[in-house]
């Protein structure tokens, strides 16, 4: 029985090439899409599970919170975690890691420059699961200058030699010896380094790791099996508070410190300040949904054309009814055809899995991997996607035909009935009411982004080079440095600043007269020096810049935003009083600071956020040097820039990067979403026209003798093209009515996400609603002209 089966299937399909083309095609597109959107939602939820006891691991984070402000950040204070782990017996282990600079980092004659550098305390081997390939992992970071490097680290600096002992020179200085080798970190965990130093080195250089007031240490900690995590957050709270009484007294804020599950942090939004960017689980859910969408769309061209196909069948049907072949049997057959066209159709979706996912993985900047050994949750996502795509698809066409009564399917009478023909056209309807929607939302989506590209921030942005100033020597000499570089022909103009607009934001606790009620309150500023407005482009609209010939600016001068002066008195706003707390010193003293400017607005934070007030302050201890710089001789601009660098800097190497470029940066979820939404568009329609083209050549096909009678008693091509295409018209525009409030509705939910946004004007969905019905048009109007420039004789011959 099945080997009469298989060969009924094969005769019908090669019998059916056009059609059996279509329903493959359409279904490998759709699974082969439905596998890579489910590799990326796997790859995003399955963050950090790599780690053994991976759900009793926490990181500790802080929430300061000032009156109705609180911002909470993922890092904490350098001797929290000891401190922990020796004050609470629910804590089996603890660990630490921190931030390193880019190094340059050498062996014998190999010099290589390394960004994926971390340090970290000997308790991240008791956190955390790596695989080790050598060394003892009880003592890898025991002693300060020591160094755990990965596999493609230790094949990339010693190729075959045994890295155990090694010594690696970090910026010619500094050696570290290499301790261990583990295996390369899995792409799916927020954790990512190709070095780890030893942190007891930082004992010996940094003060901050005594300080229980920076919090510049990533802290995590892993509880004993059964511990309840209810009340652990309130009690370490305590703890710090306790170690920090005066400290949070004198600036009048609330500390609190919260638990966050190692599998969450990947996809917490609210915690910024991480060591890697994190996912959106809002965009997640937006690629799953569409994914499901085309697999929809492909089940409805199947069913669409199975359905349409039920005349050519009729007889097959009525015959097999005859001879006493039950109705249940026959929808097991046309099930089973359906399940291998599914089958067929997963062969041909792996093909394009692996011919397409290095395109993907650029797309979506990730590097997944796709293996029938390996990803077995993959596999078997595939497999079990493979019968529901095939029972999905079959099931109604299953069903109807094998609904026909004997004389009806022998007569063919059946596959005519208007209900059918309904129920086809509602599935099109269907394919072009997603269709239509992605087309809305991802025109909307890339002017939301052009607008952003091209908004007027308040200051010039082009042009601009942003020099990090890591290192003691730059640090001390910042002043003697800005003077050397201002010097070089291909330089404008450069300013000293702490943090640079739109990359970087922090906020003080703020006291200024006529604010508020001269009530504290916690404000956004920035430390820039006298030259900072001139390199930015940034205008002064009533006062004065900072000065150096104003001794007393570099300790008590503030410039404010046009928003922050409307606030306090407009022009009235100068002379008045700031006070702030002394980030400089221990206690934190406040300081009395006066407005001697207003400048113009200008947007430091991204375009999500609204313009707030703002107060500029001259930094003590400046971290970037801004450099405006000329295009002509770039190359040569920028060698003297680093030998000047080198003249004062000779640990750490000179780092930079062009404003403008990291700027951008800001915006690449979104770019990245832009280009995805385009991408999945364009394969929604592609297998939405591949069912209309079947559908469409189905339909010529049936009309065949209409068209030659209509042809011979004088009816044009138009008018042929016309007859085969008003039915589609009518859907494509009930299609419309449902899609665009769809869009609309997305869209303005995507966009309350920025606070300078484009206004969803009805040109968007005009557009898109064209646009779907134009491509259709063309699909069907293939066939339609086809059909009408055919003989009229040969049509009245066929059959």
């Amino acid at each position: 029985m099945i080997s009469n089966f298989m060969k009924t299937f094969i005769r019908y399909m090669f019998k059916n090439k056009g059609y059996s083309f279509i329903n493959i095609a359409g279904l490998a597109i759709g699974m082969a899409v439905g596998a890579l959107v489910l590799l990326y939602v796997y790859n995003e939820l399955t963050y950090d599970m790599c780690h053994e006891d991976a759900n009793n691991i926490y990181r500790i984070g802080v929430k300061v919170a000032f009156k109705d402000q609180a911002n909470q950040i993922a890092s904490n204070a350098g001797p929290l975690a000891p401190k922990l782990l020796e004050t609470y017996p629910e804590i089996q282990s603890a660990a630490r890691f921190h931030e390193a600079d880019e190094f340059r980092v050498a062996y014998e004659q190999k010099i290589f420059a390394e960004s994926k550098v971390l340090y970290g305390d000997q308790g991240v081997f008791d956190v955390f699961t790596w695989k080790v390939l050598r060394g003892n992992p009880n003592t890898f970071l025991t002693a300060p200058y020591t160094v755990v490097i990965t596999d493609e680290i230790a094949e990339k600096y010693f190729e075959n030699q045994d890295p155990i002992g090694k010594v690696l020179t970090f910026d010619d200085e500094s050696t570290y010896t290499v301790t261990g080798v583990i295996q390369k970190l899995s792409e799916n965990t927020h954790i990512k380094f190709d070095m780890l130093l030893s942190m007891e080195t930082l004992y010996q250089t940094s003060e901050s790791i005594h300080s229980w007031i920076t919090m510049d240490y990533y802290t995590y900690i892993r509880l004993h099996d059964g511990v309840p995590v209810d009340g652990l957050e309130e009690k370490y709270t305590q703890l710090i508070r306790d170690i920090n009484a005066e400290v949070i007294a004198q600036m009048g804020v609330q500390i609190d410190l919260f638990l966050q599950p190692l599998r969450s942090i990947h996809l917490d939004n609210q915690t910024p300040y991480d060591l890697e960017q994190r996912g959106n689980v809002t965009y997640i859910w937006i690629f799953a949904i569409i994914g499901a969408f085309i697999i929809l769309i492909a089940c409805i061209n199947f069913m669409n054309l199975s359905t349409a196909q039920s005349a050519k069948r009729g007889r097959e049907v009525g015959m097999k009814k005859a001879l006493g072949a039950k109705r249940t049997k026959l929808v097991a057959q046309f099930l089973a055809e359906s399940l291998c066209y599914s089958v067929i159709s997963l062969c041909f979706a792996l093909i394009l899995i692996e011919i397409f996912l290095p395109y993907y993985n650029n797309l979506i900047a990730k590097e997944l991997t796709f293996s029938l050994t390996n990803n077995w949750m993959i596999i078997g996502g595939l497999l079990g996607l493979t019968i529901i795509v095939g029972l999905l698809s079959g099931t109604y066409p299953a069903l109807f035909l094998s609904s026909f009564q004997p004389l009806e399917a022998i007569s063919k009478h059946s596959a005519s009935g208007r209900g059918h023909r309904a129920f086809r056209n509602i599935l099109v309807s269907m394919q072009y009411i997603v269709s239509i929607t992605l087309i809305c939302c991802t025109m909307i989506i890339y002017y939301q982004l052009h607008f952003v590209k091209n908004f007027d921030m308040g200051f010039n942005k082009e042009q601009v080079l942003i020099v990090r100033l890591q290192g003691d020597n730059i640090e001390q000499h910042a002043d003697v440095f800005k003077s050397k570089v201002k010097q070089i022909p291909g330089v404008e103009s450069a300013a000293l600043s702490t943090i640079t607009p739109a990359l970087g934001k922090t906020r003080i606790r703020t006291r200024i007269e006529g604010y508020n009620q001269g009530e504290q309150t916690s404000m956004r500023f920035m430390e820039v020096d006298e030259d900072y407005l001139e390199t930015l482009g940034i205008p002064v609209v009533a006062g004065r810049n900072f000065s150096e010939d104003f001794s007393t600016d570099r300790t008590s001068a503030a410039l404010i935003n046009e928003t922050l002066a409307r606030e306090i008195g407009g022009e009235n706003a100068i002379g008045k009083r700031l006070y702030i707390p002394d980030l400089h010193s221990r206690t934190f003293t406040e300081r009395e600071m006066e407005i001697v400017g207003v400048i113009k607005d200008f947007h430091y934070a991204s375009l999500h956020e609204q313009l707030q007030p703002l107060f500029l302050v001259m930094p003590q201890i400046p971290f970037n040097l801004s450099v405006k710089v000329r295009l002509d001789n770039l190359s040569t601009t920028l060698k003297l820039i680093e030998q000047e660098w080198k003249n004062i800097e000779t640990t750490n190497p000179c780092s930079y990067f062009f404003f403008d470029d990291a700027f951008d940066r800001i915006y690449r979820t979104e770019l990245r979403l832009s280009k995805i939404f385009i991408a999945l568009t364009l394969i929604a329609i592609i297998v939405a026209c591949l069912g209309l083209f079947g559908l469409a050549s189905f339909t010529a096909e049936q009309r065949t003798k209409e068209i030659g009678i209509r042809k011979v008693l004088g009816a044009s091509v138009s008018n042929v093209v016309l007859l085969l295409s008003k039915n589609l018209t009518k859907w494509i525009i009930i299609a419309n009515i449902i899609a665009i409030p769809l869009a609309y509705y997305a869209m303005s939910k995507w966009l309350e996400n920025f606070a300078y946004r484009i206004d969803l004007s009805p040109f968007f969905f005009l557009f898109g609603a064209l646009l779907a019905l134009c491509i259709a048009m063309l699909t069907v109007s293939f066939q339609a002209i086809k059909a009408a420039l055919s003989n009229p004789v040969d049509s009245l011959r066929y059959e």
